[in-house]
């Protein structure tokens, strides 16, 4: 699966082996119901939205700041449309990515963008890496089986 960081323009692969048990249980809660707080990170949740295999979701604080947002593609119904939507939350005047990013050209494929609300995380984000990346592990395994 590849992981593209919408802010930074890198994309690499990562493996199932990368989902975190400590995040998996309210993982697939959100599957189920669209959305929870996040284990661990007291004043996050996240709100998923499903169609086909494809979804999109955002982190939020306080159940209403978001922080984050994600999509998920393992299926090309909607695929231009949801690549054209995560890159347009991060300007292209900001010196984040090139003007013109490049849809992943393998699925399943997640990309992260990192919205101006984190600033406000005193805490800091670094485990969004991780938790995004085991909401797209267990999204591929909904599509696999």
């Amino acid at each position: 699966m590849l992981l593209y960081n919408v802010n930074t323009a890198e994309c690499h692969a990562f493996s199932r082996q990368n989902a975190s048990q400590k995040y998996i249980t309210q993982v697939r809660t959100v599957l189920e119901k669209g959305e929870a707080p996040i284990p661990h990170h007291d004043d996050f949740s996240t709100r998923l939205h499903r169609r086909a295999r494809n979804a999109v979701f955002t982190i939020n604080r306080f159940n209403v700041t978001p922080i984050a947002a994600g999509a998920f593609v393992a299926d090309e119904f909607d695929e231009p449309q949801i690549w054209s939507g995560i890159i347009k939350l991060v300007p292209p005047g900001s010196g984040f990515h090139r003007l013109d990013p490049l849809m992943p050209e393998v699925r399943p494929w997640l990309a992260v963008a990192l919205l101006p609300g984190h600033i406000f995380v005193r805490e800091g984000v670094e485990w969004l890496s991780e938790y995004c990346m085991t909401v797209a592990c267990a999204m591929d395994e909904c599509a696999v089986s």
